[in-house]
């Protein structure tokens, strides 16, 4: 029988036992790389672009995964790559998640997407389906993904989501290539009525690679888009509101869920606080989650910062501390991106000059 807590909205869960679960450390929601290969070649992905299929767990080792992270108090897995479709047991994979009665979100460039795919979210529904975009039109689309013909398939896909009810969100990179697209795919969106968001946080690949970061946009570029719709700049003022208050007397280097509400498994069953930070990475599938959890990764979770390492100064978003980037930027856990840091001063500027000091009314 179904429990209570499985049919419960995800942000009431959270709110309702949000206390109980930082208390006890339940790793709430894990992403789950099924693999970091993808049949695009988007010049800004985080992933390898020659990811070896040899070494990914199977079926049954992702099983084991689940049965472990289900006795850990998981809730939500969020299946991801790459391109998890790109799994030929994806299907499988996908309905182990569900039999174990989690939460499962897909992120997915919706290429991969077939009739039978189409009909197993129809009769056994993700909580969503996360589909990138990688511009509106098919000139920026290709440029981005390097690869041609995508971009019609995409669009089909994501209007064959709609008409069947599958719950949706599409969401793209704000960079270099789609800046000036960005609003027409939210304009998209809004016209097949599904939520939209971006994000212009680019950080190196996970192989040590700086070259995606040439697709950043200017920090200044990157506020201004931020805060150019109404929804936009009173999510960074909420953040610019909020962040003092977060900050205040907290002296650990994680300042986010990572090692504490949230966890990444690799396509080769390895465990990591967070997507972006990986190393050091655990052996999830032979070894117990609770030694793990509760031993190595709570004690890197515990480290406090140095003095005078990771500063905020100007008292903005709380991700502008993210362990993760840092080390892939500077090889520390405890060092401020400067990109980062930029950028949330020009956020904080954008809003100081809409705003003119006022609160802005939700």
């Amino acid at each position: 029988m179904t429990t209570p807590l499985r049919t419960m909205d995800y942000a009431e869960v959270v709110q309702k036992t949000k206390h109980d679960i930082m208390r006890e450390r339940i790793p709430f929601a894990v992403m789950v790389e099924l693999t970091h290969r993808c049949n695009l070649r988007c010049v800004h992905c985080y992933c390898p672009p020659t990811a070896p299929a040899k070494g990914e767990l199977t079926l049954a080792e992702w099983e084991t995964i689940f049965d472990k992270l289900a006795e850990a108090g998981t809730i939500q897995v969020a299946l991801t790559g790459g391109d998890p479709l790109l799994r030929r047991d994806f299907s499988e994979i996908y309905l182990a998640a569900k039999k174990r009665g989690f939460l499962v979100i897909v992120f997915t460039n919706a290429t991969l997407i077939t009739d039978p795919i189409l009909e197993l979210f129809s009769t056994h529904r993700p909580r969503r389906l996360e589909v990138s975009l990688y511009g509106r039109s098919e000139a920026v689309y290709t440029a981005v993904t390097q690869v041609q013909g995508a971009h019609r398939h995409c669009y089909e896909i994501v209007r064959r989501l709609v008409e069947r009810g599958i719950p949706l969100e599409l969401k793209t990179v704000a960079m270099t290539l789609t800046k000036d697209e960005v609003y027409e795919m939210k304009a998209f969106a809004a016209e097949i009525g599904v939520p939209f968001h971006f994000d212009g946080r680019i950080h190196p690949r996970i192989d040590g690679s700086f070259k995606p970061l040439r697709y950043r946009l200017p920090p200044k570029e990157l506020a201004e888009l931020e805060a150019s719709s109404p929804e936009g700049l009173h999510a960074l003022a909420e953040n610019y509101e909020f962040a003092p208050r977060y900050d205040k007397g907290n002296e650990s280097v994680f300042q986010c869920g990572a090692g504490l509400l949230t966890a990444t498994v690799d396509p080769y069953g390895r465990l990591h606080l967070c997507i972006v930070l990986r190393k050091p990475g655990f052996d999830l599938l032979h070894g117990d989650f609770q030694d793990v959890w509760q031993g190595p990764v709570r004690a890197l979770r515990d480290v406090k910062r140095a003095p005078g390492g990771m500063t905020r100064p100007n008292q903005n978003a709380w991700a502008e501390r993210c362990p993760g980037l840092s080390y892939l930027e500077h090889g520390e856990f405890d060092r401020q991106s400067e990109y980062i840091r930029e950028v949330s001063e020009a956020e904080q500027e954008a809003v100081r000059r809409r705003t003119r000091g006022q609160r802005i009314a939700t």
